[in-house]
């Protein structure tokens, strides 16, 4: 079920503004939050030069707004100015109009005035720190400019190195400052990390927790229908891929063999594209949207899906997929001669050349076994597929929750990837329970067989055991 949202994010939504010094991660910050991978992210300061305002919708429904603003330029003589101007009928918003005012036509302080510009429309705002440096003199007047500001201030103590060295540090100083402090790390940021702020901006401020309730409520039936649109996507993967057929014809009297080399090519070539549109939809889903960017390597990922090591890595092991096969009644003859096989050994690419002529050739028949068929209308036929592999299917979905695994924990704010480790190398599939492995078995059978009915009971099974397998992946 959706979470209704209320009326009064509707009309009334928030401003955060997010500042800080330059180059000190505020781009990060705000990608990460708004999921936006489009957001320009600098190493360079300066970039932002006015303040942009960053909507983040739900369904059409603005939540709330994210203020991007210039970073600071000249914070030890703005904070001399408003110490010298600041009266207790003379503060806030007031005050910060004035300076807006007074410094208009100064190009020096075009940066500034900007950011000021920012905290008067702003609902609170977000302080963005490095916690990887030291505490510095032009720190502390910032944190003076925004408690005269008089908005509610969450810091978040960022990490561009990765480790928040000074954080001890810069929370001794924060404290006399801000209404809360949080470590926020926008690379690594989880999406509970990003509902936890949500849920600190709502304790700040007691008016605001039925709209900030609202939102959380929100984005998180948000994620979990995410989640189970991804269990429908790879379900809609493994039933059309398992169940796919190529049929290609050759002269009666003619060499089946062109044919048959052609039918195994186009075999591969169609699974590997299923793959990928399923890799894109659940992308697409989680709102990784550069098309030129690529998800960071992976070791099991980067390889052909019919690559020997893909096949030594993921789906079951043999002894799995014979107890399996015969617990759910597919025990044949034929079914363990292919768990037994070797066929985890091949080598197989999308392209025929390197099919034909290899050693990999008969161990492909495995894979994509080739029928002859004859016809009484002048020409024959050769057809690959249904794939009878018992652990085709465990890979393609060790595969596919592996995708998963990466781009639900990817944050929007990365454009690098240094330092990349994959905890999970091999697949999820081998650790699943064996009545878990015979449904998937049924499944495949039914896919095969055509049994519709057998079919829809199974495919509603398994897809509400994925809806809970990639939400126990996504928060990890």
């Amino acid at each position: 079920m959706t979470t209704p949202i209320s009326t009064g994010i509707r009309n009334s939504p928030l401003t955060l503004a997010v500042v800080g010094h330059p180059n000190e991660g505020k781009s990060s910050v705000l990608a990460t939050l708004a999921e936006d991978d489009g957001i320009r992210i600098s190493s360079l300061p300066g970039e932002t030069q006015s303040v942009e305002m960053i909507p983040v919708s739900l369904d059409g429904v603005e939540l709330f707004r994210l203020a991007d603003t210039p970073g600071f330029q000249n914070p030890e003589a703005i904070a001399e100015w408003i110490r010298k101007n600041t009266t207790p009928e003379f503060s806030g918003k007031a005050l910060f109009e004035w300076f807006t005012a007074e410094f208009a036509g100064l190009p020096r302080f075009n940066h500034d005035r900007e950011l000021i510009r920012g905290l008067i429309g702003a609902s609170a705002l977000l302080y963005v720190i490095d916690g990887s440096r030291p505490v510095r003199s032009f720190d502390l007047a910032e944190m003076d400019i925004l408690r005269m500001s008089g908005l509610p201030r969450v810091a978040l103590i960022n990490s561009k190195s990765g480790v928040p060295r000074f954080a001890d540090d810069w929370k001794k100083v924060l404290n006399l400052h801000f209404s809360s402090i949080r470590l926020f790390d926008a690379h690594r940021a989880r999406f509970n990390d990003r509902i936890a702020l949500i849920e600190t901006l709502r304790s700040i401020q007691q008016d605001w927790e039925p709209l900030l309730g609202s939102v959380a409520a929100a984005l998180k039936d948000d994620w979990e229908r995410r989640i189970r649109a991804c269990a429908t996507c790879v379900m809609d993967h493994l039933v059309d891929t398992v169940g796919l057929k190529i049929v290609r014809q050759y002269p009666i009297h003619g060499n089946p063999e062109p044919a048959r080399q052609k039918a195994r090519g186009s075999y591969f070539n169609a699974v590997e594209r299923r793959e990928a549109r399923c890799f894109d939809q659940m992308r697409h889903l989680f709102k990784h949207r550069i098309t030129d960017f690529p998800m960071p390597p992976h070791p099991i990922l980067d390889e052909s899906l019919f690559s020997a090591n893909t096949w030594k890595m993921l789906g079951l092991s043999r002894r799995q997929l014979a107890l399996g096969a015969a617990a759910a009644g597919a025990a044949g003859g034929a079914a363990l001669d292919v768990a037994f096989s070797g066929i985890t050994f091949g080598v197989f690419t999308a392209g025929s050349a390197l099919i034909a002529g290899s050693s990999a050739y008969m161990r492909g028949d495995r894979l994509a076994e080739v029928k002859v068929l004859r016809t009484s209308l002048g020409h024959g036929e050769v057809q690959v597929g249904p794939n009878r592999n018992p652990n085709f299917p465990f890979v393609l979905l060790d595969r596919c929750l592996l995708l998963f695994d990466t781009i639900s924990h990817w944050t929007h704010a990365r454009r690098d990837h240094p330092n990349v480790s994959h905890p999970q190398s091999a697949g999820y599939t081998s650790e699943w329970t064996k009545e878990t492995i015979q449904s998937i078995h049924r499944l495949t059978k039914a896919i095969r067989k055509d049994h519709q009915q057998e079919l829809d009971n199974a495919r509603l099974s398994l897809e509400s055991f994925l809806s809970d397998e990639l939400q126990r992946i996504a928060s990890r």
